[in-house]
């Protein structure tokens, strides 16, 4: 039986005693608590109502979850809308059934794929997957609180298959429509964009940069069609901005050092990123900005420098998690041994502060220290550089 078959299987097992829990349990809450923000939004969107306004919102989503106490408000872009509009043809369990066993499977799949993609003989594919993806901490909180990240986690997927298959007739294509599932949090991915703008222009090739920005347009045409004023309704939740949230990025370490919520602090990180990363960027060469190793450099830094970064949105860097591993078994360099060695305890030891993802801050920088530095190690034993 293929990977993906079984794989499919299990999503369909699990989903059965998901959906009888569900039905059975009103107090039951995992992969609701955000997926409710989704659905409830996506509602209003849908019958002309402002999405991002608290008290509507709030009315909405009670009725799908009575236990809630208070708003889960909706900060994504208009872009979400379209993408997940298609689960309102389902009830709200039988939806939150389907998007917590897509959200398994896709980590699954993601795990498994990459291990096949990145390893030399890889073996048992599932099983590994399975105790890479159990061994990630951002993985729970994704599945706990039934988050959109699996969707652009999708996304990075498929776009990093166009440097494993840099000659296939659709890659550039597949990796357009990659990119653009990574709208729904486009905050996360700025850096990842001016990256593949750069990299088309040394390569002199244009069909991701082309369908990426068409595709865009496709969204932002459907989600005005549906409400004309969503883009101002949007426009206006952000004049006041979440600068309360103690989210785990540069942005969140700048207010709490500084003791003041300001806009400029949370985003300073990110503005001073992509005006070096131009530079950065343009001194690269062609042959080093289409390496695999810098593209999973280049998400990883695109993540660590976004405004909002929760722990479950680092759940985007499993494949550079499994880069880490597989160069761990492959080289000979203790250095790099070590570091993933390093990476995989601090998982289990994270495992112990789950419950309160939101506030172990380290975390996510471990993952950031480890890849830049096994990049380093690698290219240098391509290059024959001596390693430190």
């Amino acid at each position: 039986m293929s990977i993906f078959k079984t794989i499919f299987l299990l999503a369909v097992a699990i989903g059965i005693v998901y959906l009888s829990e569900l039905q059975g349990l009103s107090s039951l809450q995992l992969g609701l608590i955000d997926f409710v923000q989704y659905y409830s939004a996506a509602n209003l969107w849908w019958n002309g109502s402002n999405p991002y306004n608290p008290d509507i919102l709030f009315q909405i989503e009670v009725q799908f979850y009575p236990s809630l106490k208070e708003v889960i408000r909706m900060w994504n872009p208009p872009f979400i809308f379209p993408m997940i509009g298609l689960f309102l043809s389902l009830p709200f369990h039988y939806a939150a059934t389907i998007w917590f066993c897509s959200s398994i499977v896709i980590l699954l799949f993601t795990a498994a794929k990459c291990l096949q993609d990145f390893s030399d003989s890889p073996r048992q594919l599932l099983y590994l997957g399975a105790l890479v993806v159990l061994l990630f901490v951002p993985t729970y909180g994704c599945l706990q609180l039934g988050q959109i990240t699996p969707l652009f986690l999708a996304g990075v997927l498929m776009y990093l298959q166009s440097y494993r298959s840099p000659s296939s007739k659709y890659g550039e294509i597949y990796a357009g429509f990659g990119l653009t599932l990574t709208l729904v949090k486009p905050h996360l991915f700025l850096l990842l964009y001016l990256f593949e703008f750069v990299r088309s222009y040394h390569r002199k090739k244009w069909q991701i940069i082309l369908t990426f920005v068409s595709l865009t347009l496709l969204l932002c045409t459907i989600s005005t069609a549906i409400l004309p004023e969503v883009w101002s309704y949007y426009r206006e939740a952000l004049k006041a901005p979440p600068l309360y949230f103690h989210s785990a990025s540069l942005g969140s370490w700048l207010q709490y050092f500084f003791n003041s919520q300001s806009t400029l602090n949370q985003f300073l990180p990110t503005l001073i990123g992509l005006f070096f990363g131009v530079i950065w960027l343009l001194s690269r060469s062609s042959q080093e900005l289409n390496s695999l190793p810098f593209a999973m450099l280049i998400i990883t830094l695109s993540v660590a420098l976004s405004p909002y970064s929760w722990p479950f949105d680092f759940c985007v860097l499993l494949p550079c998690y499994v880069w880490i591993l597989v160069q761990a078994k492959q080289n000979r360099n203790l250095t790099i041994k070590i570091a993933a060695g390093f990476l995989v305890l601090s998982n289990v030891v994270a495992l112990a502060l789950v419950k309160k993802m939101q506030f172990f801050f380290w975390f996510p920088w471990l993952t950031f220290i480890t890849l830049g530095w096994c990049y380093y190690q690698v290219k240098s034993a391509h290059t024959g550089t001596p390693e430190t």
